[in-house]
């Protein structure tokens, strides 16, 4: 519940991350040095387009709020490209 708790502070009671437009997206995601080169490498390695990486970002969110960080690391990144690259997406 804290993770929803966050999310509806963030952007409003009744939404999800998930429903982030881009400019919400960029200004709720937070990366330190290492998690953007961490992401542009996984971006060109995956081939992401610009829809699928908003995807990853958002995933990446979400696992950020289940473990009550106000930052995105280079773990969250790397744990959404694995569910990516699980689901053959």
């Amino acid at each position: 519940m804290e993770a929803r708790a966050r999310q509806a502070a963030r952007l409003g009671e009744g939404r999800t991350n998930a429903s982030m437009t881009p400019s919400e997206l960029r200004s709720a995601i937070h990366l330190d040095p290492v998690a953007e080169e961490f992401l542009r490498s996984v971006a060109e390695r995956m081939r992401l387009s610009g829809r699928g990486y908003d995807r990853l970002l958002k995933v990446a969110r979400t696992l950020a709020d289940l473990k009550g960080q106000d930052a995105v690391t280079r773990q969250e990144l790397a744990e959404a490209a694995q569910y990516r690259e699980r689901r053959g997406a």
